[in-house]
């Protein structure tokens, strides 16, 4: 099978920041595969966290067994796999952090938004291009069903205030990429949706642990987010993947396939 027919038939907000990032990262991760994916002790931490935030805003649990369910949770994964946790990893500073989080997710939902409910988590895009024959698909973490709609994106960051600080449009474009086609599937005006961010502090110390993070988002943005996911798709057909040196050590470490000697 040549490589035109092992294109993949989708496109997320991620493997087009990752064409970003690197082209030839993007070939060895989407196109050759299997990809590589690191799952750390804060993608672990992330996902349970994630979990019990969206379960209790869709009232599926309540906070007190929320809270049990983690706590006894995250004790159990660190016991699994204690000796493989870095000795840097604090897991009693992240347990406690965890626990703040959880306890105040609905009072901020709540302040924010009103007493809302959540309509639905975890709600899979699968939309077509108008130019290309992939598919645009990806997981928005939490609809909030009023008027106008609510697109919550759950992100754990050490502090809100660096996020902020440090946030580029390419972090925007998710949310951004989001709403366009969640506008389009469910034939909605972009005017009646509105995009945050929900920063959860792994910070023990945090006097805000959950806060929000509003992305402005017109006509304008949308167009320059799908300029760059437009050009991904076609340098995509057309099988350019050079490398981009500039990336190989990107945020701080060195490129796994360069490491183990793929690109060279």
């Amino acid at each position: 099978m040549n490589t035109v027919e092992k294109v993949l038939k989708t496109i997320s907000y991620s493997s087009m920041i990752m064409y970003h990032d690197c082209p030839r990262m993007y070939y060895f991760n989407y196109i050759l595969g299997p990809r590589i994916y690191e799952s750390t002790i804060y993608t672990i931490y992330g996902k349970l966290i994630h979990k019990y935030c969206q379960d209790i805003l869709l009232q599926k649990i309540s906070k007190s067994d929320a809270l049990k369910n983690f706590e006894r949770t995250w004790k159990k994964f660190c016991k699994l796999y204690n000796k493989k946790i870095d000795i840097k990893f604090n897991t009693n500073e992240l347990q406690t952090a965890g626990l703040k989080i959880i306890n105040n997710t609905q009072e901020a939902f709540e302040k924010q938004f009103g007493t809302s409910i959540a309509h639905k988590a975890e709600h899979n895009l699968y939309c077509s291009m108008d130019n290309y024959p992939q598919k645009f698909t990806g997981y928005i973490d939490l609809i909030i069903e009023q008027d106008p709609i609510i697109i919550v994106d759950f992100k754990i960051v050490s502090s809100a205030f660096m996020y902020r600080k440090y946030k580029d449009k390419y972090k925007d474009y998710q949310l951004t990429l989001y709403k366009h086609f969640l506008c389009k599937e469910k034939n909605i005006d972009i005017k009646n949706v509105k995009l945050f961010f929900c920063l959860l502090e792994r910070n023990e110390k945090s006097k805000k642990p959950v806060q929000f993070l509003e992305v402005s988002c017109g006509q304008k943005k949308i167009k320059n987010a799908l300029k760059i996911l437009n050009n991904t798709l076609y340098n995509i057909d057309r099988k350019f993947f050079p490398p981009k040196r500039i990336s190989c050590n990107l945020y701080g470490r060195e490129c796994p396939f360069k490491t183990n000697g793929f690109c060279k």
